[in-house]
């Protein structure tokens, strides 16, 4: 890998100890989530000892990033859901929050978004947009760690699987209340999870995987509730991840925000409320573990780019969406915090589009050819020249601690004499591809012209199509480009889940591949009694990307939060999903 590639000089340790204590590990974010915990008091001792911590998250992340290194075990996570090891975490997350007293209690965080809580669909996340909107509301049961796919306790206290991983118990925290005062027990939890199939909730990612691994939730008390698993396995944590909690009989209300009955940190105040302007939040003192700030401030945006010159001006303290072309201004400024956002939430993908009765090109019935346009992507050059070296190339969809990683498949796949020759092998002659973009060029663009260079030393005359973003996503939902370029979503996740949920990877899905062997290796995944039938499942699943493409990764997407050196202790988790209750003021 170019080593000027952010990632890289992580793990070559390039970037100096005074711009990593200085900014509190500003660059330190690697795949495994780095909890950002800053130095706070006059300590210098602690300051030096959680710099020192910092380092070595960083150079553990880079090198689970690395796609050369040669000890990266297989990874097989095994979820054995112990309720002493659950209540091991919750006592060394309380012993953590220890320093939290009232000398670091205060403040309002002013966060920036080009996306406003209107656009919110509750009760479930659709898009990663949303994600500095509802986390300081909702809550959900679990969330998954820093460094991989292993729940850790929110709403629920504990949880069980039964023997042959068919059942799912969770016991709640005893106590929990919504906003108002509503008591969060078992059955609310219960009726929050079963609206995610009503009729009026929009067929979203999220509900596509709880109507397909829960097949019943039942209440044994207020604390204690019953997921009866369609899908046996730990699958099921997926769905637990992103489902929000909400007061179902609230949820009305959210059309135009005259309550929000929430279940997260920070209490919503719906006279603050201006649509598409302006929303605000307090404390609220009756969450399992308070927040530290007093409140929070949401400010929309029209763009990233006046986000940024707010940020700049003082008028926000914090944005996800920072430019590209700011980050060196940011990052150098002492002032502010700059920070990629762990590699794991979203990536770049080429699809290539199955001949179909809406689009798709006839060449793209032969794998061949999906394997040749695979091979014409110089991801190298697309994260270091495009990406500035602030993405990482991807060769494969899975991160190395995905159940689905092999190490084996990790390696670049560029090299246009091999597409060559498996375009001569299809009978692949003179023809033409289009490949359509619906971002208005930008990255987009400039990703699908390194694709083209790369399609034209093989003998594959790319072109280049820009539709409007209405437009291309009709197109995308019904299959009817050729091939196409868009972010990617949720590969993180458990590989099982892709097929069930991803608009890409189910059936029907954008690229129109769905023979009836996928279908049936789908269904297998439901079926499967053992972690080694799921294995095996999984090296199928790993073979038909392999042999069958039609989806081609390029490189993470990186989403850079930026926010004010005043304030610290931004927690991510593995799928770049941060905390709210112990960001505090410096």
């Amino acid at each position: 890998m170019n080593e000027k590639n952010y990632w890289q000089r992580i793990r070559k340790q390039q970037l100096s100890r005074r711009r990593l204590l200085r900014a509190g590990g500003r660059a330190g974010l690697g795949a495994a989530g780095l909890a950002l915990v800053g130095c706070g008091g006059d300590d210098e001792q602690q300051a030096v000892a959680q710099q020192r911590q910092q380092q070595q998250h960083q150079q553990a992340m880079a090198q689970q990033q690395d796609q050369h290194q040669q000890d990266q075990p297989q990874a097989q996570q095994q979820q054995q859901d112990q309720p002493q090891q659950q209540q091991q975490q919750e006592q060394q997350q309380t012993a953590a929050a220890a320093p939290a007293d009232d000398a670091r209690r205060g403040g309002v965080l002013r966060i920036g978004s080009d996306i406003g809580l209107s656009t919110y669909r509750a009760p479930y996340l659709s898009s990663s947009a949303h994600i500095p909107l509802y986390i300081p509301f909702w809550d959900t049961l679990t969330k998954y760690s820093p460094d991989g796919l292993d729940p850790q306790p929110h709403l629920a206290e504990s949880w069980e699987l039964n023997d042959d991983q068919t059942m799912l118990q969770i016991k709640l925290r005893p106590g929990l209340e919504f906003h108002n005062g509503k008591p969060l027990n078992a059955t609310e939890v219960k009726r929050s999870l079963e609206a995610m199939d009503d009729e009026g909730v929009a067929n979203n990612q999220v509900k596509g995987i709880m109507t397909k691994y829960v097949s019943a939730v039942d209440v044994i008390d207020d604390v204690t509730l019953q997921l009866h698993l369609a899908w046996g396995g730990t699958l099921v944590y997926d769905v637990l991840n992103y489902a929000q909690i909400h007061d179902v009989d609230d949820i009305p209300n959210l059309d135009g925000y005259s309550s929000l009955n929430g279940s997260g940190p920070f209490k919503f105040d719906p006279s603050s409320y201006q649509v598409d302007q302006y929303a605000a939040g307090e404390r609220f003192e009756n969450f399992y573990d308070p927040a530290l700030l007093d409140g929070i401030e949401q400010y929309q945006f029209p763009d990233a780019t006046a986000m940024s010159l707010a940020l700049g001006a003082g008028e926000i303290d914090l944005t996800n969406r920072l430019p590209k072309p700011d980050y060196e201004r940011f990052n150098s400024d002492p002032d502010f915090t700059v920070v990629v956002a762990p590699p794991t939430l979203a990536i770049w993908v080429l699809g290539m589009v199955i001949p179909n009765e809406n689009g798709g090109h006839p060449a793209f019935a032969d794998p061949k050819v999906r394997q040749a346009l695979y091979r014409c992507i110089d991801r190298e050059r697309v994260a270091n020249e495009t990406f500035e070296g602030l993405a990482l190339p991807k060769n494969i969809l899975w991160p190395p601690f995905s159940p689905g990683y092999d190490e084996a498949r990790d390696r670049d796949y560029f090299n246009p004499e091999e597409a060559a020759r498996l375009l001569e092998e299809a009978g692949y002659g003179p023809g033409e591809l289009t490949i359509e973009l619906g971002h208005g060029g930008g990255e987009a663009n400039e990703i699908a012209q390194v694709i083209q260079a790369g399609a034209a030393e093989a003998g594959i005359n790319l072109n280049i199509q820009l539709y409007e973003p209405a437009v291309a996503r009709d197109r995308f939902l019904n299959a009817k480009h050729e091939s196409y370029l868009s972010s990617y979503a949720f590969f993180a996740l458990h590989p099982q889940t892709l097929p069930v949920m991803n608009f890409q990877m189910r059936i029907p899905n954008s690229c129109a591949f769905g023979p009836d062997y996928y279908q049936a290796l789908i269904d297998s995944f439901g079926t499967a009694e053992s972690d080694a039938q799921r294995n095996e499942l999984l090296e199928e699943f790993n073979t038909l990307l392999d042999n069958e493409p039609w989806i081609a990764p390029i490189v993470t997407r990186s989403d850079i939060w930026a926010w004010s050196s005043k304030f610290t202790g931004i927690e991510f988790d593995v799928l770049s999903i941060p905390s709210m209750q112990r960001i505090h003021q410096v």
